[in-house]
């Protein structure tokens, strides 16, 4: 089964495996555009943190 699924696939579901990337993801799709510094007040991490998972 895993033969006939995109590798592409898996590639997306691994660099969302992580909650603060999933917390960004989430704010974006509300959001649109935002600036680094409104996410790291909705995350709750540090600003190397959020950039990193950007």
């Amino acid at each position: 089964m895993a033969e006939n699924i995109d590798p592409r696939f898996f590639q997306l579901t691994r660099a969302l495996n992580h909650p603060v990337r999933i917390q960004i993801l989430n704010y974006l799709m509300k959001h649109g555009q935002s600036n680094v510094n409104s996410i790291v007040e909705i995350v709750n991490v540090s600003q190397p943190a959020v950039s990193r998972h950007l």
